[in-house]
């Protein structure tokens, strides 16, 4: 004890060690953070990108209904990109014999679930096994169109909205292009 604390009197030892100790802080804050933005700035950039392709897909169709004339598409998303990772699953159980109080021998179990993913390797890069993804989910979509005024022009617009994104009538609003 007394070697210790004639290390902390030293004020040169002192301030090594608080050096010390701020970038090991530093070192074990500042790469996490940078995983955690580049992961969600991808995620962000590839629905985007999803949501612009299928504007343009759908403005393009939609031109093609007689009556629609120019038209304006934008679509909203409930779900960005999910992607599935390969997991190995393992699973085990115990059974105990215990005394109980009144001599009797009582069974207990006990099981363990453990999962961890599946990473592969190439070159000096490693990541996730990626086994599968699904789309983002559309919320709605608004359509604006110099035809939306009519009932016909609108009933069309809507019902091919809602078979080429396979959502419900009531979240698509068609309205009259200014």
């Amino acid at each position: 004890m007394s070697d210790l604390s004639k290390i902390l009197k030293n004020k040169s030892a002192e301030k090594a060690l608080i050096v010390i100790g701020l970038l090991g802080i530093v070192l074990l804050a500042f790469p996490q953070k940078e995983k955690d933005h580049s992961l969600k700035k991808a995620e962000v950039s590839y629905s985007k990108q999803y949501v612009e392709e299928t504007e343009k897909k759908l403005e393009k169709t939609l031109q093609k209904i007689d009556g629609v004339g120019k038209v304006s598409v934008m679509i909203t998303l409930e779900s960005s990109e999910e992607l599935i990772y390969a997991q190995n699953e393992k699973e085990s159980t115990d059974m105990q014999d215990s005394p109980s109080y009144d001599g009797e021998n009582l069974k207990k179990e006990s099981s363990r679930r453990e999962k961890t993913y599946v990473f592969s390797d190439y070159g000096k890069d490693r990541s996730a096994l990626k086994i599968s993804s699904t789309e983002p989910k559309i919320k709605g979509v608004i359509v604006v169109c110099e035809g939306g005024g009519n009932s016909l022009v609108k009933s069309r617009v809507t019902e091919a909205c809602s078979v080429g994104l396979g959502i419900r009538y009531n979240s698509i609003f068609v309205a009259k292009l200014n």
